[in-house]
């Protein structure tokens, strides 16, 4: 039979266990979205990776890399790279709503990166993307984000004085 003494450690030590577990449970989840931009990271869509991946084979996704040398932070400086990357999520998220379809997702790369994915729900057929579909949608978000991120870039330069349009 147990006793009381030894019941009180056994509980005390199965909630220091929750506890711990909490906790890192808590910082696997900062690392699925990124507060710079707002968005989840890719690693939050692995599971919705891996499903569409299972039932078509194939799945779109469109890679935009926004400091691809890294010049702009080490020109400027993080918080104007840190402005940039917020424009340019705030432009895909406005993009996303209008131009693409509701499954579809945008994400950042990596918590703290400066490229985005965005993922590509499969068609109202429910088949995959093809090239010409993908090609189609490059166009498309190209020219809208073009406009969208112009519109916020100049409120970039109003506020840091250092691109023009």
């Amino acid at each position: 039979m147990i006793d009381q003494k030894e019941n009180t450690k056994q509980l005390l030590i199965n909630w220091l266990n929750v506890e711990v577990l909490a906790n890192e449970n808590q910082k696997l989840k900062t690392l699925l979205y990124d507060e710079t931009t707002e968005l989840h990271t890719l690693s939050y869509y692995i599971d919705k990776i891996k499903t569409l991946l299972d039932e078509f084979e194939q799945i779109g996704l469109l890679y935009i890399d926004v400091a691809k040398e890294g010049d702009i932070e080490k020109i400027f400086g993080w918080r104007v790279l840190d402005e940039i990357l917020l424009y340019v999520a705030k432009s895909l998220t406005d993009l996303q709503k209008r131009t693409l379809r509701e499954n579809d997702e945008i994400a950042v790369v990596t918590k703290y990166g400066n490229a985005f994915i965005v993922l590509l729900a499969p068609s109202r057929k429910n088949t995959a993307p093809t090239l010409e579909n993908l090609l189609s949608i490059r166009k498309r978000i190209s020219e809208e984000f073009d406009i969208n991120l112009k519109q916020r870039a100049s409120v970039l330069y109003k506020k840091f004085k250092w691109f023009d349009f």
